[in-house]
């Protein structure tokens, strides 16, 4: 089967993989409280109803996660590493790309909410973030690299560091924008 989305950028920081984020626990004791919150009307994660539906996952988000290019994992807010949690400031649902140098929010609860549980509308959500803040993904075997670029930044600009600072800027003012502080970027 032909991988989809993410997009190759060539020259661009690249994704190695993508989560979305429940604003919900992991554990039994969280889920049963989610249910019965959820049931009550008072709690709701947008997340949840992109990937679920009323019993388990929805088999179109699954097909989406085995056809994606980059990993796409769904986890629950008590199952963030330090990097991540850092990275969201627990400002929940969302979706973080993960780099080899840095995290980064692309999608953030609004847009989330603006999906209305839809599996396509999501993945158009993504693609369009990704372009936006200039991440690529590692081109695979049946993928080929071009100096094609959906973004008009330079080519690199490596910084004392190696790291293309020109692209972690512009992640950084994209995260600010949306209200989620600084990406978290080693060495930076």
């Amino acid at each position: 089967m032909e991988k989809t989305s993410p997009r190759h950028v060539s020259g661009r920081p690249t994704v190695q993989s993508l989560h979305i984020i429940y604003d919900a626990d992991g554990t039994i004791a969280g889920e049963v409280v989610y249910m019965l919150k959820k049931m009550l009307g008072i709690a709701h994660c947008a997340a949840c109803d992109i990937t679920h539906g009323p019993r388990r996952e929805k088999p179109e988000f699954t097909r989406l996660k085995s056809a994606w290019k980059a990993p796409l994992y769904n986890i629950h807010r008590d199952e963030m590493d330090s990097r991540m949690a850092r990275t969201t400031n627990g400002r929940l649902p969302c979706v973080v790309a993960r780099t080899e140098q840095y995290d980064v929010v692309l999608v953030d609860a609004p847009d989330l909410e603006r999906c209305h549980g839809d599996v396509i509308s999501f993945q158009n959500v993504v693609d369009d973030a990704l372009d936006e803040a200039c991440l690529g993904i590692q081109p695979s075997s049946t993928t080929s690299a071009t100096s094609d670029s959906f973004c008009s930044l330079p080519a690199t600009v490596p910084g004392a560091d190696g790291m293309q600072r020109q692209f972690v800027e512009q992640d950084r003012r994209k995260v600010t924008q949306s209200g989620y502080g600084d990406a978290v970027v080693p060495g930076l």
